[in-house]
């Protein structure tokens, strides 16, 4: 009887839980989206603030977030993109969708020793928008998880492409990994060229990623133009070249 009623409570809280999950993707969802037209613009910059306060505050207070998948904010064009072994996410949210032209900000939610956190990384200015990811991936390298993530910059003639690497280090994130060496430096982010008329479809341009191989490819670009072609680098021991 006993065991009967405990698996009862258990089943209970879940169930508890799992609503305080859908209940934060309802609250969430419907203050991004219910910004009424006759709102002046600080008043809508209001409304934005409080949204990007409460994101951060669950992201980093209610640990199954990071698992969650926020099908009603995902609804809203908000872009969510998590790492195959799940302690990784990002969310990419257009803070100007009231307006015409896209303006994203982003809050990073990472998982390390048990814990769940979250926080905004400064892109270095207060007047431009940060990029839009949409992609994340993990990499193990030398026995240590990187995370390969794309990016883009909606709201342009013409869609820039980016990937850049992450990693999890001593309960923080580093967002500053020189894993790829070009020409000219080690880098952090490595520019894929801009493609024309892709608007917000990033489906059309793909990485294609050879974890096995410690590689990825991106497409060759021609005059704004995808091709069939593929540009591949590969991890040689200690950062990613092209071959």
């Amino acid at each position: 009887m006993k065991v009967c009623l405990t698996i009862l409570l258990l089943f209970s809280l879940s169930l508890c839980f799992g609503q305080d999950l859908q209940t934060i993707d309802k609250k969430l969802s419907n203050l991004y989206k219910n910004i009424p037209d006759s709102y002046t613009d600080h008043q809508k910059e209001q409304k934005m603030e409080l949204f990007e306060k409460l994101l951060l505050k669950y992201t980093s207070q209610v640990p199954k977030t990071i698992a969650y998948p926020f099908k009603n904010l995902v609804k809203c064009d908000i872009y969510i993109s998590t790492s195959e072994d799940g302690k990784f996410r990002i969310y990419s949210i257009d803070w100007n969708r009231y307006r015409s032209m896209p303006f994203f900000f982003n809050v990073y939610q990472f998982s390390c020793n048990g814990k769940v956190m979250s926080k905004e990384i400064p892109n270095g200015t207060s007047v431009m928008p940060d990029y839009t990811y949409y992609e994340v991936h993990s990499m193990i390298l030398n026995g240590k998880t990187y995370y390969i993530a794309q990016l883009t910059a909606f709201g342009e003639l013409t869609n820039p492409f980016y990937v850049k690497f992450f990693s999890i280090e001593n309960n923080k994130l580093n967002s500053d990994v020189k894993l790829i060496q070009t020409d000219q430096s080690i880098v952090n982010v490595l520019p894929c060229g801009a493609v024309d008329g892709l608007s917000s479809d990033t489906t059309k341009y793909v990485v294609k990623y050879d974890k096995p191989g410690q590689s990825f490819s991106i497409p060759l670009l021609e005059k704004g133009k995808i091709t069939k072609k593929r540009i591949t680098y590969k991890f040689n021991g200690k950062y990613f070249v092209k071959v």
